[in-house]
């Protein structure tokens, strides 16, 4: 997976804090491309973003909201993680 700062956000005002987390993998469009078999793949997604969000920002998984968007606005599957303070 690849995490990266979302477009909205301008990386330094930490309480608009907005990244994503991506799979590699093209064929996993949205929600509905999941299913169990996954399960392990999005364990791996959420703990590889925290571990940014905590290093670079310093910020817990406490102050973190985690979420799909559907219907989606970009056919790749992504979550979005954001700062709730």
């Amino acid at each position: 997976c690849i995490t990266f700062l979302n477009y909205y956000w301008d990386g330094k005002d930490v309480d608009k804090l907005q990244i994503l987390c991506m799979p590699t993998d093209k064929n996993l469009r949205c929600i509905r491309s999941l299913d169990a078999s996954h399960i392990c793949l999005l364990e791996h997604m959420k703990q590889v973003t925290l571990q940014v969000i905590r290093e670079k920002y310093d910020l817990s998984e406490e102050y973190i909201r985690m979420y799909f968007h559907y219907e989606p606005s970009t056919y790749h599957l992504h979550i979005h993680f954001v700062n709730i303070q």
